[in-house]
């Protein structure tokens, strides 16, 4: 058995943040400044290949800081009608800051920031870079918590011009770059251990056991679906090993090459 990252001491064992500082790649390190920037207010872009968790981060980190209240809104860019959804939320976010409510803190998560429309840039840059929003920051209490995220790698969004670079600098006054899984070494075999007995639990079940070569092979998988991909690959183990067929590396194989086939079409 392989040592569990440490869970830092703020942070709640039971919240779902603490689960995912758990999945290691120094996320024990992101959770912390990513909780000190959320309690002073400051605009996060969180960035990292698909599969690597950003919006679910996104969402710990709001349930962290007891920040989920009905006034939280979660938007995602790809969907029909986001545009619309997002000018909206924004001038709700104006009026709530205008005509504050006591102990509620408005909340946005856009997901997808890079498949914003060129409008819906303009919306978002007139809202960041308003005066009015910088009255509000010289009090900081009735401060909008603004969280973006992107399934690509901070690098990636800097280099494609995908949103203009006035823009993504104003998303991100601070950039968070979540782990691909390939990165984590021996944290990806502590990781689907956890899953796989996880889900023996769920299925009544024994999980299976990891030799040493298919170790070796979880170690130098591609894992281009990041922790989704290695969630599937742990319940499928773990169904496997229930009906006596297959092994690790042939679930490995076939994951990984529809894994590739969908990076390629999205």
């Amino acid at each position: 058995r392989h040592p569990q990252p440490r869970i830092p001491a703020r942070i709640d064992k039971e919240a779902k943040l603490s689960r995912i500082v758990t999945e290691g790649g120094g996320l024990s390190v992101l959770a912390e400044r990513a909780r000190r920037l959320v309690a002073h207010r400051v605009p996060i872009l969180i960035a990292g290949e698909p599969g690597t968790g950003g919006a679910e981060f996104a969402r710990a980190l709001l349930e962290d800081q007891e920040l989920h209240t009905p006034m939280s809104l979660t938007l995602d860019a790809t969907q029909d009608g986001s545009e619309g959804e997002l000018k909206e939320a924004l001038r709700s976010l104006q009026f709530l800051a205008d005509y504050p409510i006591k102990k509620v803190t408005p909340t946005l998560i856009l997901r997808n920031v890079d498949s914003l429309t060129v409008d819906a840039h303009l919306a978002l840059h007139r809202y960041l870079s308003s005066e009015d929003r910088e009255k509000i920051d010289e009090s900081n209490d009735q401060m909008p918590v603004l969280l973006f995220t992107s399934g690509k790698p901070w690098a990636n969004l800097e280099a494609d011009e995908t949103i203009p670079r006035g823009m993504l600098y104003l998303m991100g006054q601070s950039v968070l770059e979540l782990p691909p899984l390939r990165q984590r070494g021996e944290d990806i075999l502590t990781l689907f251990t956890r899953l796989s007995e996880q889900f023996a639990e769920e299925y009544g079940c024994d999980a299976p056991k990891v030799t040493a070569q298919e170790a070796a092979q979880l170690l130098q998988a591609p894992w281009p679906g990041n922790v989704r991909q290695l969630i599937n690959v742990a319940e499928r183990a773990v169904l496997q090993n229930r009906r006596g067929t297959g092994t690790i590396a042939s679930l490995l194989m076939a994951d990984t090459d529809d894994e590739m086939q969908m990076a390629m079409t999205t």
